[in-house]
């Protein structure tokens, strides 16, 4: 049995997330949600994620800033900015 793995979507447009959400789902992942990069970060201090997946511009920071902060929290988890 393959264990599910966590992917945390970071995307402030609910349908962009929603579109992600279901093609990570369909392929086996299990995909958590963050509509804004600080609920992503709250989620990532009580959660393992090995993806993140982040968009690029955001009103609270940017995917670099985001992915500085990730990395505080998590040297481990993979980062994708797009």
């Amino acid at each position: 049995m393959q264990k599910e793995i966590n992917i945390l979507v970071v995307e402030e447009d609910p349908q962009a997330a929603s579109v992600l959400e279901a093609a990570l789902k369909l392929v086996g992942y299990r995909v958590w949600l963050a509509a804004d990069p600080r609920q992503g970060l709250e989620l990532l201090r009580s959660n393992v994620f090995p993806v993140v997946i982040t968009e690029l511009r955001s009103a609270q920071m940017n995917g670099i800033q985001f992915t500085n902060e990730v990395h505080k929290i998590s040297r481990e988890t993979n980062v994708l900015v797009v």
